[in-house]
């Protein structure tokens, strides 16, 4: 079965030399904040430090940044291909094009099919992530913040998701028997043909996804050995 699986990021917005708006979450690393400059007075040099989304003690993870640049902020298009870097090394992309203009850099975490079985991925940012088809055995994603998030085909059999944000997650057909979902927001999550066998979810939030977990478990047998609050 083909699904159409739409990424996004962690974006900021600038305008012509100054920061416009800037989105933070303190517990993880994911914010970052950027300065635009003009070289030879009229090429754009756009600057940010690598930042990981997830939080010190954890797996260190950067992601991969994409700079946009637009004339209304409706319409945006991309200045060169996406990169990458250390973590806390120094990117920068300039911009060839003349004209004032807008510009955003976006955060993007693209790990489909990644092998990441027993990773502590605890409290990390990771909004919007694409974990499609990867392998997240044992893993420990508690407390982590993964609304709009990409579970489709993963594999999370034993996973720690307790207290983790799933909402809007795409939890289509994934693997996720004896895993801990207890207190985590699963509100309008799509977990349709997903394995949920001996999974917990005490006091877990399943708002506006009722019909998407019945048909979870296998054959549309509904959630099996499943513990939790069905809103």
């Amino acid at each position: 079965m083909n699904r159409l699986r739409i990424k996004s990021g962690f974006c900021l917005a600038f305008i012509a030399g100054g920061l416009l708006g800037l989105s933070v979450d303190a517990q993880a690393q994911r914010a970052f904040s950027a300065s635009i400059s003009l070289t030879n007075q009229t090429t754009a040099l756009i600057s940010w430090k690598a930042q990981s989304f997830t939080p010190v003690g954890d797996l260190t993870l950067v992601p991969q940044y994409q700079v946009l640049r637009s004339p209304d902020l409706k319409n945006w298009t991309p200045v060169g291909g996406p990169i990458t870097g250390a973590l806390h090394q120094t990117l920068s992309v300039m911009d060839p094009n003349p004209g004032r203009a807008f510009y955003r850099v976006q955060s993007i975490i693209d790990l489909e099919y990644a092998q990441m079985d027993n990773v502590n991925l605890t409290s990390g940012d990771m909004a919007g992530a694409d974990f499609f088809g990867a392998s997240l055995v044992n893993a420990s994603l508690a407390s982590a913040t993964l609304p709009n998030a990409i579970f489709a085909g993963a594999d999370l059999e034993n996973a720690d998701l307790t207290g983790a944000n799933l909402t809007n997650a795409d939890l289509f057909a994934v693997e996720a028997a004896d895993a801990i979902f207890d207190t985590a927001s699963l509100d309008g999550a799509d977990a349709s043909f997903g394995d949920f066998g001996g999974a917990s979810m005490i006091g877990t939030d399943l708002n506006r996804c009722q019909s998407k977990f019945r048909r979870a478990g296998g054959g549309g047998a509904g959630l099996r050995h499943v513990q939790g609050n069905d809103h």
